[in-house]
């Protein structure tokens, strides 16, 4: 099914623009450092980390429909949805334009919204 007004995005990519944004505006990433436990102590807070603690003026929470224990409030604010995505290896632009020629988005309507 081909749906003349949807759009989408590659979520790696969508991942990956976000940090480097975040580190232009300077951020702190702080790779393989899942987040245990937010604690507010006056204007800052501690992030209890496998690593270690960090203190830190500010913090943006970013997280998916299965949000963990450090963001418990959220667990009910969040609903997951269904995605089906379709990987493959990279394609050719001439295929690419053969099987969508006006670069729209394609999905299998079978899974959509059943």
């Amino acid at each position: 099914m081909v749906d003349e007004v949807s759009g989408g995005l590659n979520p790696a990519q969508y991942v990956a623009g976000l940090a480097a944004a975040a580190a232009r505006a300077g951020a702190l990433l702080c790779a393989r450092a899942r987040v245990n436990r937010i604690e507010r102590r006056g204007s800052r807070f501690l992030l209890q980390t496998d690593r270690g603690t960090l203190k830190a003026e500010s913090v943006l929470v970013a997280t998916s429909g299965y949000t963990g224990n450090a963001t418990k409030k959220l667990q009910r604010r969040i609903i997951p949805i269904g995605s089906f995505i379709i990987a493959t290896e990279r394609l050719s632009d001439q295929l690419a334009n053969e099987l969508s020629p006006k670069n729209r988005m394609i999905f299998d309507y079978k899974h959509y919204l059943n």
